[in-house]
């Protein structure tokens, strides 16, 4: 269990576990359930456990032991060129690919910097440790040239607006070779999350 940082700006203090059991699995599950279907009306696939090690889950809390409030998935895609086809996304061969997907924070607990602690831990925890190359995640349109991902995280904007089942979506991307050796997507930022990634 990781506690979150609150550099820079002065964040709510969190804490960020991997999910390795069943009981943390539902939980993500429900935060998604409140979030996506009950709030957004919007029906996700659910992502399970992974014995390949293909599928990793980050799971937030308000304290330690505290109530879940906030969930974030890295799913490999590398060599999923169909599913990179269909958000006009192109990688090189033999490139190490990763989704950040399905974040997800309860509406009470917006505003606090909750969604980039996930990003970040995500990159730390699962992305470097890895050795991904690029990682990738859908942002809302409308919002995507100016969210904290690209002004702070350096991820880059596709110039292709997609109709997803999430709606109009833009893909992040970043090369996460150059970021190996740096610190600077370890820094916090904050900014409401209102459909920020899928």
């Amino acid at each position: 269990m990781r506690k979150g940082r609150q550099e820079g700006r002065q964040f709510m203090e969190i804490f960020i576990e991997d999910v390795t059991t069943a009981h943390q699995l539902r939980e993500v599950s429900a935060v998604r359930r409140e979030v996506f279907e009950k709030e957004w009306r919007l029906k996700t696939r659910q992502l399970q456990f992974d014995t390949q090690n293909k599928v990793w889950h980050l799971l937030a809390r308000a304290a330690d032991f505290g109530p879940a409030i906030g969930a974030l998935s890295v799913v490999d895609t590398t060599a999923d060129d169909t599913l990179h086809q269909n958000y006009a996304l192109h990688f090189p061969e033999n490139a190490r690919v990763a989704r950040l997907t399905q974040l997800a924070v309860l509406v009470s607990f917006r505003g606090r910097g909750i969604p980039y602690q996930l990003i970040r831990e995500a990159i730390h925890q699962i992305v470097q440790p890895h050795r991904f190359d690029f990682t990738w995640l859908l942002f809302d349109a409308s919002r995507a040239e100016s969210c904290h991902l690209v002004e702070e995280f350096d991820y880059s904007v596709s110039p292709y607006v997609l109709q997803t089942e999430y709606g109009l979506c833009r893909v992040l991307s970043r090369d996460e070779r150059r970021w190996s050796s740096r610190d600077k997507s370890m820094q916090a930022v904050d900014e409401p999350i209102t459909v920020l990634s899928y």
